[in-house]
C-alpha cells in the first residue's frame, strides 16, 4: 500500500503536505493545459481551411487529454488525503497526526505517539469502502 509505506516513512504531517504539494502542482498543470486549449483554439479560428488548423486541433486535443488527466490526479490526491486524515486523529487523546505505523495493509494499524493507543486507518479500497 503506497500511502501507509510513505506515512510509515515520512511520518503522516510530511505525508500529507507532500500529498497536497503534489495536488497543487497537477492543478496548476491543469490550468495551465486549459489557457494553452484557448490559445490553440484562438490560433486555428483563423486558419480554419489550412492543414494546420488540423495540426493544431491533434495538439488542443493533446493538451486537453493532459488537462482533463492532471485534474482526475489533482482531485485523487486531495480526496485519498483528506479521508485519511479524517481518520488520523487518537480516539483517546485527541492528538492529530502523530502516530508510528504498525502494518502497512490495506487497514493500516497505528499506534499514537502520546498515548499509545492503537486503532486502523482505512487506505486503499478499505478506505473507499469505510466511506461509502
Amino acid at each position: 500500500m503506497e500511502p501507509a509505506h510513505s506515512i510509515g516513512k515520512f511520518g503522516f504531517r510530511r505525508w500529507y503536505e507532500r500529498q497536497l504539494t503534489e495536488g497543487f502542482a497537477w492543478l496548476i498543470t491543469c490550468l495551465l493545459c486549459a489557457v494553452v486549449i484557448a490559445a490553440g483554439i484562438e490560433s486555428v479560428w483563423s486558419q480554419l481551411t489550412s492543414w494546420r488548423a488540423l495540426a493544431m486541433f491533434a495538439f488542443v486535443y493533446v493538451v486537453g487529454l493532459i488537462c482533463w488527466f492532471a485534474l482526475r490526479r489533482f482531485i485523487m490526491l486531495l480526496t485519498r488525503a483528506e479521508r485519511i486524515a479524517s481518520h488520523s486523529s487518537c480516539e483517546s487523546c485527541g492528538t492529530n497526526g502523530r502516530y508510528a505505523v504498525l502494518s502497512e495493509t490495506a487497514t493500516m494499524r497505528v499506534r499514537c505517539r502520546k498515548c499509545a493507543h492503537e486503532w486502523t486507518i482505512p487506505v486503499g479500497e478499505a478506505l473507499v469502502k469505510s466511506q461509502a
